[in-house]
């Protein structure tokens, strides 16, 4: 690898760094603590979704029955 053009020996070596990243993240502890992070994530967008979901579907609701009351809408 040292007879190789610098820009190509410095391509090679930051190659042969990311595979050892990825080698790396296949430990078990990596693996474990990924999980935890994206089952993290995953609770979060959960709530937020269920948050969104307890403010709109009542104001929906009302929406509904002040058209349904109007007449603008069949009940």
């Amino acid at each position: 690898m040292k007879d190789l053009p610098d820009d190509q020996r410095k391509l090679m070596e930051q190659r042969i760094a990311d595979q050892r990243k990825v080698l790396d993240m296949n430990t078990p502890d990596k693996r474990q603590s990924l999980h935890k992070l994206k089952q993290k994530q995953r609770d979060r967008w959960a709530a937020a979704t269920k948050e969104i979901q307890n403010v709109t579907e009542p104001a929906v609701e009302a929406d509904i029955r002040s058209l349904e009351q109007s007449g603008k809408i069949p009940a």
